[in-house]
């Protein structure tokens, strides 16, 4: 395996800034960068799209338009989520997936700038 290539994935997923990685990064070793990449991507974050947004994860909440959300998948430039309303509070097997029984709607760079997280 290429370390170059396992650098330039981390990049890529947002765990890196840059391709001059940091010297601590630089150092690692192919085990221990494959390492990283498996625990990125075994715990999927939202925090390459904004930064704020490292918490927010699959299943995880969040406000925009005045509704809650529920995230569903995230994706490089997006995130999927299904909105929260009375009937799923009332009924919370309406969240169970995938595959989800309720429309889900993607939120690209541009909605991204109006979630909220409590």
């Amino acid at each position: 395996m290429n370390v170059a290539l396992i650098k330039a994935e981390l990049v890529r997923r947002g765990l890196s800034k840059s391709v001059d990685l940091p010297a601590s990064m630089a150092s690692w070793d192919e085990g221990m960068l494959l390492t990283a990449l498996a625990a990125h991507l075994s715990t999927p974050n939202a925090g390459h799209l904004r930064e704020d947004l490292s918490t927010l994860g699959i299943q995880g909440r969040f406000r925009c338009g005045g509704s809650e959300w529920m995230v569903t998948d995230i994706g490089i430039r997006s995130l999927s989520a299904i909105k929260i309303d009375e009937k799923t509070k009332d009924d919370p097997t309406w969240l169970r997936g995938p595959s989800y029984a309720l429309a889900e709607t993607v939120f690209d760079t541009f909605d991204i700038e109006g979630i909220e997280i409590d």
